[in-house]
């Protein structure tokens, strides 16, 4: 059994931010609904979805990486 036989598609791609309102402000102007705000640990994130893409967005201060940055991916399979 190959990965082709088992994914079937992205679930969701994850997005570190320092700034959570404006990501989401940001992301609501490109037409993504924000699905709720959530504690995560110390810091918060967030789920936003436009048609069949999620984002999930959270706090970090600092964030480890560069603006624009994409932490992970996450894929939706049949079997793991």
């Amino acid at each position: 059994m190959s990965i082709r036989d088992t994914v079937t598609g992205v679930q969701h791609v994850g997005i570190p931010t320092t700034d959570l309102e404006g990501t989401i402000a940001y992301y609501e102007r490109l037409g993504f609904e924000c699905l709720g705000i959530y504690p995560n640990g110390e810091d918060r994130c967030t789920f936003l979805r436009l048609n069949n893409l999620t984002l999930e967005v959270w706090t970090m201060n600092p964030t480890p990486m560069e603006n624009g940055a994409i932490n992970h991916f996450a894929l939706d399979s049949t079997d793991i």
